[in-house]
């Protein structure tokens, strides 16, 4: 699977083709070196626990880069 980050939130929806899924993340936390987000439905409403496929995402502070810190990401899943 090819993972793209893409730092914008428009849970899970799938693809025209149905071979990926969008998922989406909503800040929730900042440690150190790391941001957190929980995963949330499309409309930002936190995603029942039976239906979560990710649930947190850990993104480096090194990663994002100096001073970015999205307050949502959308993670797009293609099969490969």
């Amino acid at each position: 699977m090819a993972m793209k980050v893409v730092t914008n939130n428009a849970n899970a929806s799938t693809s025209a083709n149905g071979s990926g899924k969008t998922l989406f993340f909503r800040l929730f936390a900042e440690t150190k070196g790391a941001v957190r987000y929980q995963e949330v439905e499309q409309d930002g409403t936190p995603t029942d626990a039976a239906f979560v496929a990710v649930g947190s995402l850990y993104l480096r502070k090194s990663w994002l880069g100096k001073g970015v810190i999205p307050q949502a990401v959308t993670i797009q899943l293609t099969a490969e």
